[in-house]
């Protein structure tokens, strides 16, 4: 049997479309498996971001565990906000975190929340400790449990953490400390947790030399100061303020002899009584103060 031209280019052109059809329903198959890999795995996504959001959610002022002779308070003082936690040290006690005992990096405040939820632990309260480097270690002395991690730090710079009087912020037997680096006992063998930072915010009762009041310098301001060795204060700004401004916060309001800055426009704190509840996972810090409930 013989075929025409004409035949064998009808033949031709249905193989053609053929192939177009073909080729247009895999492509189409190939759409579907994207969008459908698209729509299930940000409704995965979702569904973990969603359960944390649900685990924090109840986590509220009104359920949140606390321990009764703390304080959160929230505290305005010349038209600035500010968020605070006083520390009774007979009643709880200060935990410093850097790494974990396999040597891993705590890093961020969630992995901090999630780290003490794995051992069934409640973080009552957060906030970072001090100046830090880029690769996540403490600029300072730095003493964990003990251990003394990083050597005190006497040298001179151009940034806030050399801003002398710069100072460090101990636990000794229970009891809380602070000084200048210049009057700090590098014996340490009896301090149980230390941060160094600087600039110092109070020195025996007495305003920074180098802070200006009024100063246009204004940015979000972490420290903490020595009420009695008992007793110590963190305090966080609410929005920018100056380190005068910072310090007469101290001083005026919590009757401090001595506090120091801790760092400034990163700064975050985990204080669910007053509805913070700062678990970022996008900046990294060097270190972390908390108070776990007993």
């Amino acid at each position: 049997m013989t075929h025409t031209k004409e035949d064998r280019d009808s033949v031709t052109l249905k193989r053609i479309k053929t192939i177009r059809l073909l080729l247009l329903w895999l492509v189409a198959l190939a759409f579907m498996g994207y969008f459908s890999w698209q729509y299930y795995g940000t409704a995965v996504n979702e569904s973990v971001n969603l359960q944390g959001a649900i685990k924090m959610k109840n986590v509220t002022p009104a359920t949140f565990p606390k321990i009764e002779a703390n304080k959160a308070e929230k505290v305005v003082m010349n038209g600035n906000s500010y968020s605070t936690y006083t520390v009774d040290l007979r009643a709880s006690k200060l935990t410093f975190y850097h790494k974990t005992p396999d040597g891993k990096p705590i890093g961020t405040f969630k992995y901090l929340y999630e780290y003490l939820d794995r051992q069934q632990k409640s973080l009552v309260f957060a906030t970072n400790g001090g100046i830090y480097t880029e690769t996540l270690v403490p600029l300072g002395l730095y003493i964990e449990n003990g251990k003394q991690l990083v050597p005190l730090n006497r040298r001179q710079g151009t940034d806030n953490f050399y801003l002398t009087p710069n100072g460090v912020f101990y636990i000794k037997q229970g009891e809380a400390f602070m000084t200048t680096t210049e009057g700090f006992d590098e014996n340490t063998h009896t301090i149980t947790h230390a941060t160094q930072s600087g600039p110092m915010l109070l020195i025996d009762g007495k305003i920074h030399p180098r802070f200006v009041a009024g100063s246009a310098n204004k940015n979000i301001r972490s420290g903490v100061g020595i009420i009695d060795k008992n007793k110590v204060v963190f305090a966080i700004s609410d929005q920018p303020v100056n380190f005068y401004e910072f310090a007469v916060l101290f001083r005026e309001k919590f009757n401090c002899r001595n506090a120091l800055y801790l760092d400034g426009a990163i700064s975050k704190m985990y204080l669910p009584e007053l509805n913070r509840n700062d678990l970022d996972n996008t900046i990294g810090f060097g270190s972390f103060i908390g108070v776990e409930l007993k």
